[in-house]
């Protein structure tokens, strides 16, 4: 059995920390249904190079009009040469079937890549980068998650 001392020396990480320079910038808190959808979309308004989007599944259609309004705005930005890319996990037929359906009604379907299985079952942490704005956060872009749930995240 393991003592007190040789548990303090055992790494919990396969890597040491590392310690991070001080941030050069603010760190702005996202919540849904707070602000989620409005500081989202002006980062992806924002894109000029490169707007890249990680989610679980991305849900619109008529009974989500702020995912719809989000993938116009992703399209709209494709458009104007911003390159973008998608990923979300397939593991789930219904969340990719659904995740399919919408950004082919866009034209962004051959934007999407699923991500890897092999190694990934869900897609738990979501993010936009667009340029040097990141996102981190816990929405899912489904009506519920954007509009009622309680998520957070940062940018």
């Amino acid at each position: 059995m393991a003592t007190t001392a040789t548990r303090a020396k055992t790494p919990l990480l396969d890597s040491p920390l590392t310690r991070f320079p001080t941030l050069a910038g603010p760190v702005t808190p996202i919540v849904s249904p707070d602000n989620y959808f409005a500081q989202v979309k002006n980062v992806i308004d924002g894109a000029t190079t490169g707007l890249y989007l990680q989610q679980q599944y991305i849900v619109g259609g008529d009974t989500a009009p702020s995912i719809e309004k989000l993938v116009t705005a992703v399209k709209a930005r494709h458009d104007a040469g911003v390159d973008v890319r998608i990923i979300v996990s397939s593991r789930f037929a219904k969340g990719w079937n659904d995740t399919k359906s919408t950004l082919e009604a866009h034209g962004l379907l051959k934007r999407l890549k699923a991500i890897n299985l092999d190694n990934f079952i869900h897609c738990h942490n979501k993010g936009v980068i667009a340029d040097d704005h990141v996102v981190v956060s816990s929405t899912n872009w489904s009506e519920n998650s954007v509009r009622r749930a309680r998520e957070a995240g940062v940018e």
